[in-house]
């Protein structure tokens, strides 16, 4: 029955354009939680997770707890048990509730902690300093409820190999951009041009980060579940999704300029817990 299921929906997928399937306008966490307990999707963030807390040298730490180590090092069944009932739970959790708290603008701020992802939830016409609309609200949303349940390590062999398809050292902002950062996040009003910059190529190269970008594409184009990502949807979202989205043009027209190896993007699209 799942099998008959997974055809069906590949070949109604099949049947609709490149430009039908974009512009989902439906819930996009909605559709992120229907895609991750999707049991393909699923299995895939198994062996994710697993392969992030498996593939960091800790002999470089400092300290870690050797209860920790012992865990690890169990047979990889058992690592992958644990593993799944505690996504199940992050995602169980974050579909029914997200963690917001006021900013001094009267704007939310998710509980990633750093100001990433302000909605302004209770801002209209001339109060919204952003601009913020329902979509992008929507967009954000699922992003950062993508945060709650997926985290991964800078030090992993994992990361290292989702780096492998993007350069962000080339990153650079005109100074109209430059001033709209300052003006948007807060620490950065006093901040050297150059200051900026490297802060924001650090926050790009994060793993979460780019993981939640790839599954904002995913969520761009109405994905649910196993549906093919091809070049044909990356060569169309690098020419549309800034400007059907609006207002993400800073984070996501960086993201696609720093791919730099399109087979390998489209690759881990289709095989990560995305």
């Amino acid at each position: 029955m799942l099998i008959e299921k997974i055809q069906q929906n590949k070949q109604e997928v099949s049947r609709k354009t490149i430009e039908e399937q974009a512009n989902y306008e439906g819930n996009h966490s909605l559709l992120m939680f229907e895609r991750l307990n999707n049991p393909v999707i699923f299995e895939q963030l198994v062996n994710d997770r697993y392969e992030d807390i498996t593939s960091i040298d800790y002999s470089k730490y400092e300290y870690v707890d050797p209860d920790y180590l012992k865990y690890l090092n169990r047979d990889e069944f058992f690592v992958k048990q644990d593993i799944k009932k505690e996504l199940k739970k992050a995602i169980d959790i974050a579909s029914k509730s997200t963690g917001f708290s006021y900013t001094k603008n009267g704007y939310f701020d998710s509980n990633k902690g750093d100001g990433t992802g302000n909605i302004g939830i209770l801002c209209s016409g001339a109060e919204n300093k952003y601009n913020e609309t329902a979509l992008s609200k929507n967009i954000t949303e699922a992003h950062e409820k993508g945060h709650n349940i997926r985290e991964y390590s800078i030090d992993s062999g994992f990361s290292k190999k989702l780096l492998e398809a993007f350069d962000f050292d080339n990153v650079s902002f005109s100074e109209n951009e430059l001033n709209e950062i300052r003006d948007m996040r807060n620490g950065y009003e006093d901040s050297s041009d150059e200051e900026i910059t490297e802060a924001f190529k650090e926050y790009f190269a994060y793993p979460w980060e780019i993981i939640e970008r790839m599954g904002q594409i995913k969520n761009y184009f109405g994905m649910s579940g196993i549906e093919e990502f091809t070049k044909e949807h990356l060569d169309y979202a690098r020419k549309n999704y800034v400007e059907d989205t609006g207002i993400y043009r800073l984070q996501i027209q960086t993201f696609f300029d720093s791919i730099i190896d399109d087979e390998k993007f489209i690759e881990k699209m289709n095989t990560l817990g995305i």
